[in-house]
């Protein structure tokens, strides 16, 4: 067994909608045909040939597990690399096909989902780019919404700091900066408590 398809089945493992047909995105062409583009750049080698590799190498873990379900042995003979590196795959392998009488050549015992992005109609691609377009769209009006309001948000704050209270604060802190920081502590007190006994009088 080659390195590069040690790798591939490595690689493979990790997407597990590929290969298990339990799963809630195995039917998802799109997250099929995504996993096998990132599988083609990882080992470098196109989708059409990871896809034919993968294909080869399943099927002749599928017959040696038949065989051996058969014969109640794999034989004499040294185990094969590809059958120990695809050991992980028995859970999917259905146990009809297994002790299935066919012939090998129709052998599906592993689910083979579509794997290449060509293989989605022109309408399934029109249809997945609407339902994109939908949810940017939809995106795009959310943030416009915050912004507006964020921005109302701002213009009322400047709208309070801005009134004559806030004006007369400011005018306040000012002329409280040229007190000298010795007695600024005192004006302070100075003039809250004359706000406090002016709020006092108008209860």
């Amino acid at each position: 067994m080659h390195d590069i398809e040690e790798r591939l089945v490595e690689e493979i493992r990790k997407y597990e909608h590929l290969y298990d047909s339990s799963s809630p995105d195995y039917k998802d062409s799109q997250m099929v045909a995504d996993a096998w583009c990132e599988i083609s750049e990882i080992v470098g080698l196109s989708v059409t040939e990871c896809t034919k590799r993968w294909k080869n190498l399943r099927d002749k873990y599928v017959r040696l597990r038949k065989r051996h379900a058969t014969n109640g042995d794999i034989g004499r003979k040294k185990v094969p690399a590809f059958y120990l590196c695809l050991s992980w795959l028995a859970p999917y392998v259905k146990h009809r096909d297994i002790e299935s009488n066919c012939d090998d050549d129709n052998e599906h015992s592993l689910p083979s989902p579509p794997i290449n992005p060509s293989h989605l109609s022109p309408k399934s691609k029109m249809v997945q780019k609407r339902k994109r377009k939908e949810l940017d769209d939809r995106g795009i009006q959310r943030q416009v919404a915050q912004l507006e309001e964020r921005r109302m948000e701002l213009q009322q704050k400047l709208i309070q700091d801005n009134d004559e209270p806030s004006r007369f604060g400011q005018s306040v802190a000012d002329m409280l900066r040229r007190i000298p920081e010795e007695h600024r502590a005192q004006a302070m007190f100075d003039v809250h408590k004359l706000l406090f006994e002016r709020q006092q009088q108008n209860k």
